[in-house]
């Protein structure tokens, strides 16, 4: 019995191909192409339960929201935004299908949850063995919950949702602002802190950039 038809926008890279072929053994249908406006026709004819975009392509999601407007909110499709892995030719391949086999999994458990409480556009972001989701604030990283504070999920999620983009204490303030009336510029470093300290052995993916701020390891320097 087919799971359900999911939609890969990322270039065609090995680390593509791993998570087709994991979602093709538990009977998913897989659609995959390297652009979101080619994607944006197929989704138009194929109807996909769910919808991966790579970081790379996030720019076109503005578009595949509006192919769902006028969709009632549950029977649109889950869209995700996943890494945009490129290894170096040296990568061993149990590297790659490791990190593929932790993004289908997420996409799996996505496709098998309650179809009738849809997320909004975006409102999950995947990366390795973190998943983070918006709409309920809930973070976990290899499958266990992370104890966040609002203010750690608002910095984390604005790093996450575009990885490699540098982002000043200054921008994190703002993304914080609501969260907590007393994050300033000078504190956020430690709040980053904290957040790193929970990531445990993931808290590399928060670096540091001297002088600036911050950003989210991303898809050239895969964990």
């Amino acid at each position: 019995m087919s799971q359900g038809t999911v939609l890969l926008i990322a270039d065609a890279t090995p680390f593509r191909s791993r998570v087709e072929s994991a979602l093709a053994q538990h009977n998913c249908r897989v659609l995959a192409t390297e652009k979101a406006e080619l994607g944006i026709q197929q989704a138009a004819v194929h109807l996909p339960e769910l919808v991966a975009v790579s970081a790379g392509e996030r720019a076109q999601l503005g578009q595949l929201e509006r192919l769902w407007s006028d969709v009632p909110a549950r029977e649109r499709p889950f869209i995700v935004v996943i890494p945009d892995h490129k290894y170096p030719a040296s990568e061993p391949p149990e590297v790659i299908a490791n990190h593929a086999q932790v993004v289908a999994r997420a996409l799996l458990d996505l496709l098998a949850s309650d179809r009738s409480a849809r997320v909004r556009l975006g409102d999950i972001v995947l990366y390795d063995g973190l998943r983070l989701d918006r709409a309920s604030y809930h973070a976990t990283v290899d499958g266990q919950p992370l104890e966040l504070t609002l203010t750690e999920f608002h910095i984390l999620w604005t790093l996450a949702r575009e990885p490699q983009r540098v982002r000043t204490r200054n921008e994190l303030v703002e993304a914080s602002r609501g969260a907590s009336a007393n994050i300033k510029p000078r504190t956020v470093d430690v709040h980053v802190k904290s957040l790193r300290r929970k990531l445990g052995a993931h808290s590399e993916l928060v670096e540091t950039v001297r002088g600036v701020g911050y950003r989210f390891r991303g898809s050239s320097q895969p964990s």
